[in-house]
């Protein structure tokens, strides 16, 4: 999509006064509505009380309901729109904030988010934290063009009462038909360097998987030449097929995913976490006083201690954004040569 437009110089009656800038005005936004939906399980009563359409129906006193084993961890619903939709905000209802005619409060009696992801179509998607007592969060500051949108409880918090997933409301807003309509590349204008809101979403989308890749073919004694192409096919495909970024006209330079992540480029030992993890402050199996570590990090390896825990070494590492403590680190995915 293009970037905002800059912002409009009135012209002012007195001369004397200097021209006043006014900023663009912001998009008018409406509520969308999906004509298909789905789930990857629900409570079924002969009625759909708790089918996946009840969590877009604009009635918070309905909700839709998991019915797998277990709290509701990987569950999912999703919505479908008949046509390309322009999604610029979605906000999610985390928990049944109802109270029930026996006086209990079903936000907290049931399941409610913990890690919450929204996917857009093929390959964009955004993830989140939420907070126990966090009864809603927004994804705003959206410019997506896609026909379908899914909602993934990454993690959930296990009810006090019930073990059952229960989302009640999800708001799907965006612009009027008529609005801003995708483009395969930006104006002229854009600067040079900065990729647009699709590339940038591949780039978020594909790097942790790539680096994983990467890593592991680099162990295989491969080249790394040749493992940054097999591990990035996923990525310019995203980048070509999807974002068409080899349009002509393009004015910005392709952006390269072996820069950060390959081992081969970079010579250091490094690790692509794939889940959430605790850093210690001491190397030590307790997680007490722990910092939990989310959002996939690739940490660096500076040194292999002795203490193990199963087939996991503790490792003393630094995070991208200068943090350094301890972590389990499985054997499988420790670069050869930094496991001394």
């Amino acid at each position: 999509p293009p970037p905002p437009a800059a912002p409009v110089v009135v012209a002012q009656t007195d001369a004397a006064a200097p021209p006043v800038a006014v900023a663009a005005p912001a998009p008018v936004l409406q509520r969308l509505a999906p004509t298909g939906f789905s789930a990857s399980s629900f409570i079924s009563n002969g009625r759909n009380q708790f089918a996946p359409e009840r969590a877009f129906d604009g009635d918070p006193a309905t909700t839709w309901t998991e019915s797998a084993r277990g709290p509701g961890d990987g569950e999912w619903l999703q919505a479908t729109f008949p046509t390309e939709q322009h999604i610029r905000r979605v906000r999610i209802a985390t928990g049944w904030d109802r109270v029930s005619s026996h006086g209990d409060d079903l936000f907290v009696a049931n399941s409610h988010l913990r890690r919450v992801r929204v996917v857009f179509g093929p390959t964009v998607e955004y993830e989140r934290e939420v907070g126990e007592g966090q009864r809603e969060v927004v994804f705003d500051g959206l410019s997506v063009f896609t026909d379908t949108v899914r909602i993934e409880a990454a993690r959930v918090w296990p009810g006090s009462r019930w073990a059952d997933l229960c989302i009640p409301e999800v708001v799907i807003e965006g612009e009027p038909e008529g609005g801003a309509q995708p483009a395969a590349v930006p104006p002229p204008s854009a600067a040079p360097g900065t990729p647009p809101p699709c590339v940038a979403n591949c780039i978020r989308t594909h790097s942790a998987a790539y680096t994983r890749c990467a890593d592991a073919c680099v162990r295989r004694g491969e080249r790394g030449a040749e493992c940054n192409q097999d591990c990035g096919r996923a990525y310019d495909n995203c980048l070509d097929n999807v974002c068409h970024f080899d349009a002509d006209g393009t004015p910005w330079t392709r952006p390269d995913l072996s820069v950060p992540g390959a081992p081969a480029a970079t010579g250091r030992c490094t690790f692509a976490t794939h889940d959430t993890f605790h850093l210690r402050a001491s190397p030590t199996t307790s997680r007490a006083g722990a910092a939990e570590i989310t959002g996939n990090p690739v940490v660096e390896l500076l040194h292999a201690e002795r203490l193990r825990r199963g087939h996991e070494r503790m490792f003393q590492v630094r995070l991208p954004d200068g943090r350094a403590g301890w972590m389990f680190v499985p054997d499988v995915d420790v670069p050869a040569g930094c496991d001394p």
